[in-house]
């Protein structure tokens, strides 16, 4: 079969019209001597890599669609043991009377999009004092001689949660197990809201067919995403029933260890049986000396590129 030449950069031709766009794209099709039979035009027209009709120029601009493909062969003819094919595809955004009968296509259509958010608790180990700056409290919260409180003082968290319906030619189920739950790889603007790598969560896509009144199959399909500027890093307090001891390594943790230990000399041997919390180091805590505990960061969700779900960048 004829093959793409992808060290061709394929030359554009853009313009921006009164219903929108159109982008006419110009490819190379490499045809071997021993593939110039009778349908070497069909064989050049169905080569893997070119755009079909109905495909969507881009991710970006999933409404812009590909209307025609045409391919003629280079006026040069064989070039050395091969048979060069140019093709050129045209993408448009569709006009209401692409459709046939005036009725609106609904590939046309503008997406649906709504905001709202999603709520979590989370602990507060410092607030805000005079002077401090958003997102930077100063204040440690503790009691009057410096022990945290338990339980500790908790209070609501808010993310972003967007949610997009958009009518597209076409729709691959295996996007659902393949991008829920995944972060994005790379900054994006998800219809107007620009977001930095690994800030938005995939957290649903669904996809419904769908016929219009000309009977042409086309999907219906939704996305629902959580928008976090802190990313979706989980944070959890450095804790254990073992501790860290210089030449030694790791040991249990027995309650003489636990600095400011009073019980008695026979209490203090036995071995601790609720986690203590540990520095970044992994030796003890001492509350006493104002030592800060260490909290791990993991990141818990796998970091994939968006650009095959046609998200749209604005509304």
């Amino acid at each position: 079969m004829p093959t793409l030449d992808t060290g061709y950069t394929p030359q554009v031709d853009a313009k921006k019209t009164s219903d929108g766009y159109e982008i006419k794209r110009q490819y190379v099709v490499i045809v071997q001597p021993n593939e110039t039979g009778v349908d070497v035009e069909l064989n050049v027209l169905n080569t893997s890599g070119l755009p079909s009709i109905g495909d969507p120029v881009s991710g970006s601009y999933p409404t812009v669609l590909c209307t025609d493909v045409s391919c003629s062969p280079s006026e040069g003819g064989n070039d050395g043991d091969f048979l060069t094919w140019y093709v050129d595809a045209t993408f448009k955004t569709p006009t209401d009377d692409d459709s046939g009968d005036g009725a609106i296509n609904p590939l046309n259509e503008a997406p649906v999009v709504s905001f709202g958010a999603t709520q979590y608790e989370r602990v507060v180990d410092k607030a805000y004092g005079d002077g401090d700056l958003e997102g930077e409290p100063t204040v440690p919260v503790e009691n009057t001689i410096q022990d945290p409180f338990d339980p500790p003082i908790v209070v609501p968290k808010s993310n972003q949660y967007i949610t997009i319906q958009q009518n597209l030619s076409s729709f691959d189920p295996s996007w659902i197990i393949e991008y829920e739950n995944t972060t994005n790889k790379s900054s994006l603007t998800i219809v107007g809201v620009r977001v930095d790598t690994d800030q938005a969560r995939m957290m649903s896509i669904r996809g419904n067919s769908a016929i219009d009144s000309n009977g042409n199959d086309y999907w219906v399909v939704s996305y629902e995403i959580e928008v976090s500027k802190e990313g979706f890093i989980k944070k959890i307090l450095n804790s254990g029933l073992n501790h860290k001891v210089d030449s030694v390594g790791k040991v249990p943790i027995q309650y003489k260890d636990i600095p400011n230990f009073e019980g008695t000399d026979e209490e203090g041997i036995y071995f601790v049986n609720e986690p203590q919390k540990l520095l970044e180091n992994g030796k003890l805590v001492d509350d006493i000396a104002n030592d800060d505990p260490f909290y791990n960061d993991f990141k818990v969700y796998f970091s994939k590129s968006w650009s095959s779900l046609s998200i749209p960048s604005q509304v």
